[in-house]
């Protein structure tokens, strides 16, 4: 988790704390989540969307940092743990103008090829640290929701608004 919020303020400090790009963003989070997963040479990582050069303030790219850090991690230990290998994507798609002083409606998909969550974790009957973060973070300050579905592995899909850039 500190390696995660170590890596967005990285990010945040290079780009003088301007809004950055979310599918950078994604790539670098994860890439570096599983960067302590012993098979990290064989997972495969792929961002994907339309959304994906939409550039996110910095409040918002550290709330995002810390979900996808916790994604990340929780696919590394429960979908790839005795494996040799698997993928993980993450789709970002914008709808409504992303011009800068606009708030465009973002959803963010992230998924696994594992087997996907437990019962009790779909039907909010058990949430992990991780899972509670993740909640948490996406509640406030993204103002949003999440939703957790197995559906070709683990999915996570997190909508919300961006917030309004300064311009």
């Amino acid at each position: 988790r500190i390696g995660g919020l170590v890596a967005v303020h990285r990010m945040l400090s290079n780009a003088e704390w301007s809004p950055l790009p979310l599918g950078e963003l994604a790539q670098e989070i994860v890439r570096g989540a599983l960067s302590s997963s012993p098979n990290r040479q064989r997972i495969g990582l792929q961002v994907v969307g339309s959304g994906s050069t939409l550039r996110v303030p910095s409040e918002q790219a550290t709330a995002l940092g810390m979900i996808l850090n916790e994604l990340a991690t929780n696919s590394a230990k429960h979908a790839f743990g005795a494996r040799p290998d698997g993928r993980i994507e993450v789709e970002i798609e914008a709808e409504g103008p992303v011009a800068e002083a606009e708030r465009p409606l973002v959803t963010l998909r992230f998924r696994d090829d594992g087997p996907g969550y437990p019962a009790e974790v779909l039907t909010g009957g058990r949430d992990g640290v991780g899972l509670h973060l993740v909640r948490g973070r996406v509640r406030s300050p993204l103002h949003g929701e999440i939703f957790l579905a197995t559906e070709r592995g683990a999915l996570a899909t997190i909508r919300f608004r961006r917030a309004r850039l300064v311009v």
